[in-house]
């Protein structure tokens, strides 16, 4: 059950469950899978409280993916590390480049 960890806020999909269960629809349990985007909500908070389930993003006004998330946390180190081999090119070359 999403309501029995300790620390809610610092979880992206626990919060999201919580979320879909608060709905009245369908309820998340133990082992299933909580799909999830971090999203630019216009607040400051960190990635894991701007977790928003894809039915959130599509119907919430304000909301949008939030790419440089994306770049910088998912696309960046996976880059990094195909380019590492290659002579002159870093981290901060491949982050200029996103």
């Amino acid at each position: 059950d999403p309501q029995d960890y300790p620390d809610k806020k610092s979880l992206p999909h626990v919060h999201v469950a919580l979320w879909i269960n608060s709905q009245g629809g369908k309820k998340v349990k133990a082992g299933d899978t909580v799909s999830y985007v971090i999203c630019q909500d216009g607040s400051n908070l960190a990635a894991s409280q701007r977790a928003y389930a894809l039915e959130q993003l599509q119907k919430q006004p304000g909301l949008s993916l939030d790419t440089q998330y994306y770049l910088s946390q998912q696309v960046h180190p996976v880059v990094g590390r195909i380019c590492e081999p290659i002579e002159g090119i870093d981290a901060v070359l491949i982050a200029t480049w996103l």
